[in-house]
């Protein structure tokens, strides 16, 4: 086999390679532009924190609301208690991101 033929031969095989890995660096891509919208949001809430605090309102009417969606994403949110005995209990989840508050009496 010629110099030339082997050479390519070895760009084929290149080519192969390179073809066959485009799967799977889209799929790392994917992930990576997922993570990046994420950050970004984070970085967002983080920068607007401090504003949001000033207009959270813990109690609307009747209704505890819930903090985590007021700060993260300006979202009004109710929390509604659980466990075992609602009464005597001071376990609360929001009805929009489930997130859980042991709040002290």
């Amino acid at each position: 086999m010629s110099h030339s033929e082997q050479l390519v031969e070895i760009a084929t095989d290149l080519a192969m390679n390179a073809k066959d890995n485009v799967a799977d660096l889209e799929r790392k891509l994917l992930a990576i532009e997922t993570a990046k919208t994420e950050i970004e949001a984070r970085l967002r809430a983080g920068k607007n924190a401090l504003e949001r605090l000033s207009g959270f309102v813990s109690m609307r009417g009747n209704e505890l609301q819930c903090p985590r969606c007021w700060i993260h994403n300006e979202f009004i949110a109710s929390l509604r208690p659980v466990g075992p005995d609602t009464k005597i209990n001071h376990n609360f989840r929001c009805n929009k991101c489930d997130s859980d508050f042991n709040l002290h009496p």
